[in-house]
């Protein structure tokens, strides 16, 4: 069991939503358990569906409601997992920093000390997504993505500066994920990918347990 990371809290979509039950079956659960403790359903707040910004309409809380979920109590073990994204079918809006970094102020403030970020995976590699745009529509997406993440890193290396006491890491999911492995629908990971997911999770945040 890893002494210096004792929980695991998640904000995040559908790439994270579980439940007690299936927690296990999720990278959630995966990396728990490489870690020495158990999957706790309470931690995750994650919502399918869910993205930056809340979506009243459709019940969907973004960011800043996710993290106003997140149960009372130390966090000086803890590592806090963002993995929630904007709506991905146009270019990131202005707003898209200010609010990661609203984020990263309130996580600060519930006294997280680790934060983890991974990047945005190529959906565009999914089965779903190639049967649903044609090779241009994919291009486009691919390179919008990849405008997205490198902007979303360069944002990470500002936290870093925002908050000395406190540290960040990522996984560049962007490269590692071939969008393979995934369940019948196609998009979502089915737990051998998950598995991968919770081994690359585990060496980006090494350096910490």
């Amino acid at each position: 069991m890893s002494r210096n990371i004792t929980s695991l809290y998640i904000v995040g979509n559908s790439y994270s939503a579980a439940t007690q039950q299936t927690g296990y079956q999720t990278w959630s659960g995966m990396l728990s358990s490489s870690l020495g403790f158990g999957y706790v359903q309470a931690n995750n707040v994650a919502v399918a569906g869910a993205q930056l910004l809340d979506i009243p309409a459709r019940g969907k809380p973004g960011l800043i409601t996710q993290l106003g979920r997140i149960p009372a109590g130390s966090k000086n073990k803890a590592v806090l997992t963002i993995w929630l994204f904007p709506d991905l079918t146009v270019p990131a809006p202005p707003s898209t920093w200010p609010l990661y970094t609203q984020g990263i102020d309130i996580a600060h403030q519930q006294g997280f000390r680790m934060v983890f970020m991974p990047n945005l995976p190529d959906i565009t590699k999914t089965i779903y997504y190639k049967n649903l745009y044609n090779r241009m529509k994919l291009a486009q997406l691919h390179n919008m993505f990849a405008n997205f993440n490198a902007m979303y890193a360069t944002m990470l290396d500002t936290f870093k500066n925002r908050y000395p006491d406190t540290r960040y890491a990522s996984c560049d999911m962007f490269n590692l994920w071939d969008g393979t492995g995934t369940g019948p629908d196609n998009f979502h990971p089915a737990p051998p990918a998950y598995q991968k997911f919770a081994n690359w999770f585990r060496l980006a945040i090494a350096s910490w347990i």
